[in-house]
């Protein structure tokens, strides 16, 4: 058995049923049962969005044991499964909706029909330099205005430099998060080992199941 560790809200709502899928950015290849160790970080933003639901979130501390099922790459048809999921259960905002569009198919639709307006837009997201832009914005004063404000930005140091530092704290948290999990997993193997020694379980049995030295255990 292995464990992971998970800031809170994330662990109680795995605990709970409510959080289904754990997102990395590596494959995992272990199948079967981990532990779910709460860890002490919180993440306050996703705290505030979850008190309605009124549940405790203790801290360093197991709040459940799940089976791992598979690992699967995320693609289009699982993360709008996954969306579809959510939207049952909560609503994150009225104000905004989330539309999934693969740009390589966007030149097989019809420019000239009702989506005229949407192509026209794709072709800018896509390239904002290209020809067919330069002739969408002729007759289209919001794309226009949208590629001032992109030149302006571009041209900006200080948003460029927040971008950057935005890429830099993103690439800081994946390694954070990978960090958190091996220091979870020893944390979380050493609390078993700490368990099973109160149960008057075996040095030898405790030393297969967890992998720790005879020294590691009597330390506990």
């Amino acid at each position: 058995m292995r464990v992971i560790t998970l800031k809170q809200p994330w662990a109680t709502l795995v605990a709970e049923g409510l959080k289904k899928y754990e997102f990395r950015s590596w494959k995992y290849s272990y199948r079967g049962e981990l532990l779910i160790h709460a860890g002490k970080g919180i993440n306050k933003d996703a705290m505030k969005k979850f008190e309605h639901l009124n549940l405790k979130y203790p801290q360093s501390r197991i709040v459940a044991k799940v089976k791992i099922l598979d690992c699967i790459e995320l693609n289009h048809e699982i993360n709008k499964k996954i969306i579809e999921e959510n939207e049952r259960k909560y609503i994150l905002t009225e104000d905004l909706e989330f539309h999934i569009i693969q740009l390589s198919k966007m030149y097989k639709l019809n420019a000239e029909g009702k989506e005229k307006k949407l192509i026209e837009w794709l072709y800018f997201l896509n390239n904002p330099e290209s020809k067919e832009v330069q002739g969408y914005m002729k007759n289209n004063e919001s794309m226009r205005q949208a590629k001032k404000k992109l030149e302006h930005m571009s041209d900006d140091k200080v948003v460029r430099r927040l971008a950057e530092l935005r890429e830099k704290a993103i690439l800081d948290e994946r390694e954070a998060e990978y960090t958190g999990y091996t220091k979870g997993k020893e944390e979380g193997v050493k609390l078993i080992a700490k368990k099973m020694k109160e149960e008057k379980i075996t040095l030898e049995t405790i030393m297969k199941i967890t992998n720790l030295s005879r020294e590691e255990i009597e330390k506990l």
